[in-house]
């Protein structure tokens, strides 16, 4: 990418080369602002942008995406984005990006939401439009969270407690308000509720925290599991993303947190009935007084059919919020989007994990 008096000339990056070239465009913002871009004729593209040198802003946030299709006729889709910043007062400047320095990840770019990014079912040739058509799994496909190794002689013991070895796993957040039944305690995003993660090749362990809102307070006083203080996790082993629960290897497994003392006597573990109950799991709550209650799982990665060498399986964390007794209040997700619950019956609804 190169600036100059005239504006910024972009050309395709390299990961893009099996893409028909006629059929790819960019889109070049400055500043959040979008500009003309019109093509040069000779596989680049110029973006009309007046250069001030020595002006009151020494530099901005440049944004260069490309999109591109199947054929000339076809829809475009969003590819591969690339940020940086450039100083808007010297305007004889040349930036060489790399094919790593830009994302083909995240939202707007896997448009059937199936795992596999656009760009990745455009070089395997399938349908992006269609989740039910994806690469083989000989293709890994783009992962929505890349799970990081410990030694087995790391591992925590399952007792609900924070150790020092969860420093290392990958956390990320459970904020997404998939049902509101009026006692909902946060905006949708803003729930402090996360779960981290790490593997030993032997075992997945999960440590997730959730608010004690009644100080220790929680609510065992439901039939089913759902309607309490919950942890849903999700797991489909052989990454067979069906839009019902196979019998073989898809669990939805419970773990329910109630009003207890110490490390959570009386929490239950429950499968749901279309899951296929076969994951060995060593698992405690901790009620722990201070503001965070938590759930530390391990779970067998052979008996839950879980692939090691970044394969890919579906995993997804949600949680049953019971704040005032009965039956629950709201329900919250990692992956699952906002506003709806379906996960339960269709696990193809799932994340993609990879262990690394």
């Amino acid at each position: 990418m190169t600036a100059d008096d005239a504006g910024l000339s972009v050309r395709p990056p390299t990961l893009l080369r099996a893409i028909d070239p006629s059929t790819l465009t960019p889109r070049v913002e400055v500043g959040g602002t979008a500009l003309e871009v019109v093509p040069n004729g000779d596989g680049t593209w110029r973006a009309v942008y007046a250069f001030t040198p020595n002006g009151a802003v020494e530099e901005e946030e440049v944004v260069v995406t490309w999109s591109g299709a199947a054929a000339p006729d076809a829809q475009p889709l969003q590819l591969a984005r690339f940020t940086t910043r450039l100083p808007l007062a010297e305007a004889n400047t040349t930036v060489r990006v790399l094919s790593d320095d830009y994302t083909t990840l995240g939202p707007g770019f896997d448009e059937d939401s199936d795992g596999f990014s656009n760009l990745n079912e455009l070089n395997a040739e399938t349908d992006p439009f269609d989740a039910n058509s994806y690469p083989d799994d000989e293709r890994r496909p783009d992962a929505d969270v890349s799970i990081p190794w410990i030694s087995p002689t790391d591992a925590p013991v399952i007792d609900g407690l924070y150790d020092a070895i969860w420093d290392r796993a990958r956390y990320s957040n459970i904020d997404n308000l998939m049902t509101d039944l009026g006692g909902a305690l946060y905006a949708d995003g803003t729930a402090p509720y996360r779960w981290g993660a790490f593997h030993d090749d032997i075992y997945l362990y999960l440590f997730v925290l959730f608010d004690d809102v009644e100080l220790g307070h929680r609510f065992g006083d439901s039939s089913t599991p759902w309607n309490d203080d919950n942890l849903n996790i999700h797991l489909d082993g052989n990454f067979s993303r069906g839009r019902f629960y196979d019998g073989i290897d898809d669990e939805q497994i419970m773990i329910r947190m109630v009003r207890s003392s110490g490390a959570g006597e009386g929490a239950s573990l429950e499968y749901s009935e279309l899951s296929a109950e076969r994951a060995v799991i060593d698992w405690a709550v901790c009620l722990c007084m201070n503001g965070v209650d938590t759930w530390e799982v391990a779970i067998d990665l052979a008996s839950a059919g879980i692939p090691i060498g970044g394969r890919p399986f579906g995993i997804d964390i949600q949680i049953d919020q019971d704040v005032d007794g009965g039956d629950r209040d709201a329900k919250w997700g990692w992956f699952h989007p906002s506003g709806s619950d379906t996960t339960w019956e269709n696990p193809s609804r799932m994340g993609v994990g990879v262990l690394e």
